[in-house]
């Protein structure tokens, strides 16, 4: 693709007539020279003179930067799910678009560092019938702690023992509030929340039934902040082999089981209602849809990632990768099921796909996979990208991504030489637009338009670990959650701590 170059002539401002400066130019050359600047730039701009500072407090200077500065690098913008940003006002744009910079910057730099801490104990009550000793406390262990999307951060959601919990954690660092609570039959094994934040229903939980016989139940719940009340939406009962774990929780639909099976929530009338799996899958019944394998590989190893994009389901198995469509009136079919093989087996798997603006496809940017594999004895983490196909505009049958058709990047896991002392470690990561042009990523053997994969030089958070966890496997650190609109980082421990980092 031919590339146009713009010449740039350089003009010395120290050597120019007197009585010519920089402020002698009009308003509206000054405010096409700020629209190519930093948001720190701007900020530090605004401190030079009067006229500069009243120009920096415009609207326009503040929609543009968070377009350039925010939108167009692929950066979270806070507080964007509720809001019109061609409605706030400027002071709201100015402080999403320094935030948003502001963690882009501490993310990038050679040592992420939390700016401040917050922490709280999540105990939930006991029956008293139950009784302990001195020696034998009881034991608060954090199964999982999640953002609830939509909420910038500030309400998050944690499963200890029995109890789904939500905590309202303000961003002033003010401290932690428990605003609801749901108490399920037996302990709670998986939390998952919707991916879609404008959704009512906005959890979903695993949890054994009490009969004792290998039977699960699946929750879904729906969260009242105005009266403080977790309820429940609806109930699926499955055997326990075929219906653990759960993979994914967008919208309607609920990913799950061994096979893999979808289960559309919004066929259910908002009651908690029972229903058993073996009469919700009988013939003609919509309310849970078996996903088909492709017929050309019939591969059945582990599941190890689900990530359900507008209809599309991507699933990411240990040999293979598979996207199929499953929001259909005729259920889960085989017309559009694509399939790709992997060429080294993965343990582990990571889906990264860019949040869709308004009346945007998700599957309009390339989507990266990350798998983390096992080469000749070395850990290996490859990355997959699937590219957007250009047909879909003319033909809505074709798939919405390219499968690749080589690794673009291959990245080997790294271990610091100057570790005095054994620790569970939190390092970061993102995934972006690389900015090369096309002839630069073809000298490199890299497939045109793939995103760039950026890994943390430290760790952002690190815990110490004696021998007894590393030879069990039973560590500290239990769970952790980044809601990336806001900067934030929500960690749960077997000790009953949950920890918010903020990094702004």
């Amino acid at each position: 693709m031919p590339t146009a170059y713009t010449k740039v002539n350089l003009i010395d401002l120290t050597n120019l007539p007197s009585g010519i400066s920089l402020f002698s130019l009009p308003d509206d050359v000054l405010l096409l020279v700020i629209s190519f600047l930093g948001v720190k730039d701007i900020l530090q701009l605004r401190q030079t003179s009067k006229r500069l500072y009243l120009m920096t407090k415009l609207r326009w200077v503040w929609s543009n930067a968070m377009k350039r500065q925010v939108i167009d690098k692929g950066l979270p913008v806070p507080a964007s799910v509720d809001a019109d940003l061609k409605e706030i006002s400027a002071q709201h744009l100015e402080a999403r678009a320094v935030h948003a910079a502001k963690f882009h910057e501490n993310w990038y730099s050679s040592r992420p560092t939390p700016r401040r801490s917050i922490e709280f104990a999540a105990e939930v009550p006991f029956p008293d019938s139950v009784t302990f000793s001195e020696n034998h406390p009881p034991k608060f262990v954090v199964r999982q702690v999640r953002f609830l999307p939509g909420r910038n951060g500030e309400v998050i959601v944690t499963s200890v023992n029995r109890f789904v919990t939500c905590w309202e954690v303000p961003l002033d660092g003010s401290g932690a509030y428990r605003i609801a609570e749901w108490q399920a039959p037996r302990s709670v094994e998986q939390l998952l929340v919707n991916e879609d934040p404008r959704h009512p229903v906005q959890l979903a939980c695993m949890t054994g039934d009490t009969t004792g016989n290998h039977v699960s139940l699946i929750h879904t719940l729906v969260l009242d902040t105005f009266h403080g009340t977790l309820t429940e939406h609806a109930t699926l009962r499955s055997f326990r082999e075929i219906s653990i774990p759960i993979y994914a929780f967008r919208g309607d639909w609920i990913a799950f089981g061994n096979p893999l099976l979808v289960w559309c929530i919004a066929t259910l009338k908002a009651s908690p209602e029972m229903k058993d799996l073996p009469s919700a899958t009988k013939e003609g019944n919509t309310l849970i849809r078996r996903v088909p394998a492709h017929p050309a590989n019939e591969d059945t190893t582990k599941v190890l990632k689900v990530k359900l994009l507008d209809n599309f389901m991507l699933v990411v198995r240990s040999q293979s990768i598979q996207m199929v469509e499953y929001d259909h009136p005729d259920g889960v079919t085989q017309k559009m099921n694509g399939f790709r093989s992997m060429e080294y087996p993965a343990r582990e798997a990571v889906v990264v796909a860019r949040p869709p603006k308004d009346n945007e496809s998700i599957c309009q940017w390339p989507i990266t996979l990350l798998v983390r594999c096992t080469d000749e004895g070395f850990d290996t983490i490859r990355q997959y990208d699937l590219l957007p196909n250009p047909k879909v505009s003319s033909d809505p049958s074709e798939f919405p991504c390219l499968f690749p058709t080589q690794y673009t990047r291959v990245t080997q896991n790294v271990t610091s030489r100057h570790t005095m002392y054994p620790a569970r470690c939190i390092v970061g990561f993102d995934v972006m637009e690389d900015g090369k042009s096309e002839a630069d990523e073809a000298d490199q053997g890299q497939v045109s338009g793939a995103n760039a994969l950026h890994i943390c030089e430290q760790e952002i958070y690190s815990r110490r670990c004696d021998m007894s966890e590393i030879i069990c496997r039973k560590y500290s650190l239990t769970a952790a959650d980044l809601e990336d609109t806001v900067g934030r980082v929500a960690i749960g421990d077997r000790h009953g701590k949950i920890e918010v980092l903020d990094l702004v």
